[in-house]
């Protein structure tokens, strides 16, 4: 996750998020069909779809798959301690 901003699904919502998204100088959006991202975003650069979700949500899963690798042996070593005492 880069950036994100809470509030109503409307434009003055995004153009918050598109502020703190400003400086990454990001060449491509892959959005749902939310009305302001046409309205606030050039079309060069907007990609209504889920094309490239699967591709994405892939790669955060393998991110995360490794992340545990590394940590499930710590846990258990702690439950191991913990069944010794």
């Amino acid at each position: 996750m880069v950036a994100f901003v809470l509030g109503k699904r409307t434009d003055e919502t995004f153009k918050k998020l598109q502020n703190l998204l400003a400086p990454l100088d990001i060449s491509r959006f892959y959005t749902d069909n939310w009305g302001s991202y046409e309205r606030n975003i050039p079309p060069e650069k907007h990609k209504v779809g889920k094309a490239n979700t699967q591709k994405i949500e892939r790669k955060n899963s393998k991110y995360s798959e490794n992340q545990r690798q590394f940590q499930l042996p710590q846990l258990w070593k702690i439950q191991a301690n913990n069944d010794e005492s």
